[in-house]
């Protein structure tokens, strides 16, 4: 048998929609490539626990086989990424992370993507959302894979790095991803779509001009200050509420935050937000590529119309200050804390209505 290595960069990371809880994808199946993701992170958890049991008529010191228990069912496997965010990869991190979703019904596909939960819970089981199935292709042989079932994006942070250069200026995503169930070695005999690099390179903070159409703090207008970093977080702090009697997860809970960090420069304009942070000031922001509102393919807009400053904005860059504001959404009157438009070429099948 020959001992030949297997590039990391070779590997396949994918997803493809579920047709609802109860019926996951399988490794046959033909899975949406996702391109331009980091070699080399692609580490499961398979949420494994192996525990030892402290009990009497142990015969001596040591760890015993026999009292052993491993529990492979009740934890929430999950799988980390990182990568390069393109116009064609993002949708399926941004739908899994917010949960709700209304979809143009032409190209290109503006989607409006929401917070999901406003007015109760979401019934996961019950399909209160939608999930994709996600998948790594090893590439060691047709069942070296790994899928993960019902997927929700637990965490999800996306850069933009205004004074980086090369790849590190364009806009840059990572996370993690979990699910119920883990399935390793399943025969692979599908098709990968999208699996050929696309030659224009759709990134983003490349050719195209973000700015914040809205940035207001106490009603001051801060958009036009010069934007050195601008952060998005959504922490969904995913558990499992209950399990079947096999101890599968059968319903998750979450606890959403979506926060933004912008820095900027310290001045006359800005050092006022250190005030607005004791006042307890709200917050309007509304970061986009997207200033005329043309919703067509590749604008992005990320808007948190009702927040609030949750720490204090003075910050040190080397020797000079600067105007950290971190700023958290907040729902008002059960509206959606935070509303992204994002549009691309490809009908994900992830509208409400669908």
């Amino acid at each position: 048998m020959a001992d030949v290595k297997i590039l990391a960069k070779q590997e396949l990371f994918g997803c493809l929609l579920q047709a609802n809880w109860a019926t996951p994808a399988v490794a046959g199946d033909n899975f949406y490539t996702l391109q331009w993701v980091n070699a080399g992170n692609l580490i499961p958890d398979m949420a494994v626990t192996l525990d030892q049991m402290n009990v009497t008529a142990q015969s001596g010191t040591h760890w015993e086989i026999e009292r052993a228990v491993i529990d492979a069912r009740s934890g929430l496997p999950s799988i980390p990424f990182s990568g390069t965010a393109s116009v064609l990869n993002m949708t399926p991190f941004l739908y899994s992370s917010h949960f709700a979703c209304t979809e143009a019904a032409g190209t290109p596909y503006n989607k409006i993507i929401t917070a999901g939960g406003l007015t109760a819970p979401i019934d996961f089981n019950g399909n209160g959302t939608k999930f994709f199935t996600w998948m790594v292709d090893n590439g060691a042989s047709a069942d070296d894979n790994f899928i993960l079932e019902n997927g929700v994006v637990n965490s999800l942070n996306i850069v933009w790095d205004m004074n980086a250069t090369g790849t590190a200026r364009l806009v840059s995503y990572s996370g993690v991803v979990m699910g119920n169930e883990m399935n390793v070695e399943g025969t692979a005999d599908g098709n990968w779509t999208n699996d050929t690099p696309p030659t224009a390179q759709d990134f983003f903070n490349n050719t195209d001009t973000w700015a914040f159409i809205t940035l207001d703090v106490d009603s001051v207008d801060l958009s036009g200050e010069f934007v050195r970093r601008v952060e998005y977080n959504v922490s969904n702090n995913v558990t499992a509420s209950t399990s079947t009697v096999a101890g599968k997860a059968n319903q998750y809970e979450i606890a959403p935050e979506y926060t933004m960090k912008v820095i900027l420069n310290y001045n006359a304009v800005t050092e006022k937000c250190l005030g607005d942070f004791q006042a307890k000031a709200t917050v309007d922001a509304n970061w986009s590529n997207d200033s005329g509102q043309a919703l067509t393919d590749g604008k992005w807009t990320i808007d948190m119309p009702t927040s609030y400053l949750i720490s204090q904005p003075k910050i040190y860059e080397g020797d000079y200050l600067g105007i950290e504001l971190n700023i958290r959404a907040y729902s008002t009157a059960a509206a959606t804390p935070v509303t992204i438009n994002y549009c691309d070429t490809v009908d994900w099948v992830i509208d409400d209505g669908d």
